[in-house]
């Protein structure tokens, strides 16, 4: 069994527990009417969570997941101003306006980006903000 396959098994397990605490919604996205947030939309897209995005997680992203969303998304991400490991693939997510179907077409480009989304901000900042995901609501 590869490192991946491995990744992937802890990422469904740890994953299964958070979404099997937390709300969901029937369109697996940012409302309409809300504003994309590129990183909250893909920790929970990558996580496989169809809780919305609000502001209790874009917060918690911001206070304590600052360094893996400055990893993956750069500096300045909080501007929208995409750069980091992932800065493509968040272009595409900004691009798509969060809406699901489209930023399932997005590609990650680099297993760095690859692992950056998945490991760093779909399982660690997943866990880390998991009240804020639950009290989001559907």
């Amino acid at each position: 069994m590869n490192m991946n396959s491995l990744r992937g098994i802890f990422v469904v397990g740890s994953v299964s527990l958070l979404l099997a605490c937390g709300s969901s919604n029937s369109d697996g996205g940012t409302p309409s009417g809300s504003t994309c947030d590129p990183v909250a939309f893909t920790m929970l897209n990558i996580a496989g969570s169809d809780a919305k995005v609000c502001a209790a997680t874009s917060q918690c992203i911001a206070s304590q997941c600052t360094d893996t969303a400055t990893k993956c998304a750069g500096p300045n991400y909080a501007t929208g101003v995409y750069t980091g490991t992932c800065g493509a693939y968040f272009d595409c997510v900004k691009g798509c306006k969060c809406e699901k179907t489209c930023v399932d077409k997005c590609d990650p480009g680099t297993s760095d980006c690859a692992s950056c989304l998945s490991i760093d901000l779909g399982m660690g900042c997943t866990l880390v903000c998991a009240s804020e995901i639950a009290s989001c609501g559907k």
